[in-house]
């Protein structure tokens, strides 16, 4: 039996987790991008001077800054990948409660082979 719940977490899952921690950090990017859209929806093409915006070397109006980065915010693949991402999570801790469930049930089991296996007289003479 293991010593720890993280060691038979890790022993019985590491791809799993290892696969898990991949996934986040590619997506983490997709994740910054798609949380700086609304910012610069509403501070940059709704809130804006009125001035042309410069992106990438293209000058944009303020009405058609704002399609653009409507449409960015709409078509971009960062929602999908988030959805994914949250089902990949969700998937990954059921396996893990499974894996917590299942060294709860073998502690349990282990501690009524200790329980059944010493008497309280035996347990007495301990302390005398």
């Amino acid at each position: 039996m293991d010593s720890t719940l993280f060691s038979f977490i890790w022993k019985h899952s590491k791809r799993s987790q290892l696969i898990l921690l991949a996934v986040t950090l590619a997506t983490f990017p997709l994740l910054y991008v798609t949380l700086e859209l609304p910012k610069r929806i509403i501070n940059d093409a709704i809130g804006g001077d009125g001035n042309p915006v410069d992106v990438f070397g293209y000058q944009f109006e303020q009405m058609q800054f704002l399609m653009v980065l409507c449409f960015l915010l709409t078509g971009s693949l960062g929602t999908v990948t988030i959805i994914l991402l949250t089902i990949l999570t969700a998937f990954l801790s059921t396996f893990t409660y499974g894996l917590i469930g299942m060294a709860v049930a073998l502690i349990y089991a282990r501690l009524r082979e200790i329980k059944e296996g010493v008497g309280v007289d035996n347990l007495a003479a301990v302390f005398e």
